[in-house]
């Protein structure tokens, strides 16, 4: 019975050893500001990334996507923190720029180069490629037409639908009110591709944050493989005991 207790006793400590050692690696995120003549945002957005570097994404105004079918993609991206990046990002069937800058009375009030302007449409399409094969990331997708009110965009990706519904003033980052959230897997080809659509829909800007892996520190790993062959030397006195 004693040598049982003693057997669980280090059976729980390696366990809670293997729990501790295991830390996340550090996220990737990918920032893309969707914008016309108004300056490219710079700052945090509601992703819990720490980075303020955002790429501005600048296709021709309306007319630029003129006919079904007809996509733009953007190369060349940086993440978060200003280094090198393999993500683009495409949009398909989308209708062109509502450029609602700083001297316009629809400008937002928070995030305002971000937030103002937008590309309209409707079913229209979004792909995110050069992605990891199978990885699990974080989108999250901003749409506010500058201070008008309710205008509502709704996103699809897969099964998952999600909707923004804009109220006028808003200062600060608000699910459901200027941006959305999806939790998505990036398929066979490293892509992830969506739609949005919906009354007077945009898409302002949107953030890819790779879903850190869950990875052991290398001190870690020897102190398990010490608590390992610990372990081993044990059970071995124990067999020779019980002979």
């Amino acid at each position: 019975m004693k040598t049982t207790k003693i057997l669980l006793g280090a059976l729980r400590v390696s366990a809670l050893i293997a729990l501790f050692a295991m830390t996340p690696a550090q996220a990737q995120t990918v920032n893309v500001n969707f914008n016309s003549d108004n300056a490219t945002y710079s700052g945090t957005g509601a992703a819990p990334d720490p980075g303020t570097v955002w790429n501005s994404v600048q296709w021709a105004r309306d007319g630029g996507f003129p006919s079904s079918g007809y996509g733009q993609t953007a190369t060349g991206l940086v993440n978060s923190t200003g280094g090198a990046s393999l993500v683009t990002v495409s949009l398909y069937d989308a209708g062109g720029y509502n450029p609602y800058n700083a001297a316009s009375a629809h400008h937002a009030v928070f995030a305002d180069p971000l937030l103002s302007d937008e590309f309209y449409g409707g079913g229209s399409t979004i792909a995110i490629s050069g992605l990891t094969v199978g990885g699990i990331y974080d989108l999250y997708l901003y749409s506010q037409n500058g201070n008008y009110n309710s205008d509502n965009t709704t996103f699809t990706f897969g099964t998952s639908k999600t909707a923004v519904n804009n109220a006028v003033g808003d200062e600060t980052f608000t699910a459901g009110v200027n941006y959305v959230e999806f939790v998505l897997t990036a398929d066979g080809s490293g892509d992830i591709t969506g739609s949005y659509g919906g009354a007077a829909a945009g898409l302002d800007g949107l953030q890819v944050e790779a879903v850190p892996a869950v990875v052991p520190e290398p001190v870690s790993l020897a102190t398990m493989s010490l608590v390992g062959m610990a372990m081993l030397l044990f059970c071995k006195r124990l067999k020779k005991q019980s002979v």
